[in-house]
């Protein structure tokens, strides 16, 4: 799957301890808004590595619903053990809302990543990257029902967590330029989408190389952008 799609990786979180408030992965999942402190049991995280990894397994299949279902029993586990404003509640959320996205519950998935939003700026702060991850997710179900405006300033501040706190040769962060070139490049703002694009290929290339499908992916995009813009000027 892409980097960066959201996804719960709960095999991690089961090795970490969960995450604590406003510090990331912690060692401990105890936090402010938290129904339960101390570290996971293990028969708990094992559900939730069970029950991830069956409902990526599925959303790779294509079954959107089925993932989704598994996606929502994990989050009724976290929302019982950690409470509505714990991280490991968020990242359940934004589970459930990638599930609805893929079927095109838009409405319902927007819900969800801002719910999922709100907890992480809260508890983790504005400026960590799960936060970033949050916001890249809400400005894509918004761009998919035409929220353009309402997408822009969220990539735009997505691009500058990243660049921030992952560096900018970091292939998220490129991610993130390219999210934002191309709802640029949507709005026919071609010259800044340029930017954006060359920005994330140029990281791109060079962190996965010319043959990754990311970076093709990149590629594509600003070859069409230039294309445009010849056909623009020669019109």
């Amino acid at each position: 799957r892409p980097l960066g799609a959201g996804d719960d990786d709960a095999l991690r979180l089961s090795r970490s301890g969960g995450y604590g408030a406003k510090g990331g992965s912690s060692g401990t999942t105890g936090s402010a808004g938290s129904s339960g402190s101390g570290s996971t049991p293990p028969e708990v995280a094992l559900a939730w590595a069970a029950w991830s990894g069956m409902a990526a397994c599925l959303k790779a299949l294509g079954d959107h619903a089925a993932a989704e279902s598994l996606y929502r029993r994990s989050l009724l586990l976290r929302e019982a053990r950690f409470g509505a404003q714990h991280p490991l509640t968020a990242q359940a959320l934004n589970n459930v809302a990638s599930a609805l996205k893929a079927q095109g519950k838009l409405e319902e998935a927007e819900g969800m990543f801002r719910r999922a939003l709100e907890v992480r700026e809260a508890q983790l702060g504005p400026d960590h990257e799960d936060t970033a991850t949050s916001l890249n997710n809400l400005a894509a179900v918004l761009k998919a029902q035409g929220k353009v405006e309402e997408a822009e300033p969220l990539y735009r501040w997505a691009v500058a967590i990243r660049s921030k706190v992952l560096g900018l040769e970091h292939p998220l962060t490129a991610q993130a330029c390219h999210n934002l070139g191309l709802l640029l490049k949507s709005k026919g703002e071609r010259e800044e989408a340029r930017q954006m694009l060359q920005r994330a290929l140029d990281v791109r290339v060079r962190a996965l190389g010319n043959a990754h499908p990311l970076t093709t992916s990149t590629n594509k995009a600003l070859a069409a952008l230039n294309q445009t813009q010849l056909q623009a000027s020669a019109a």
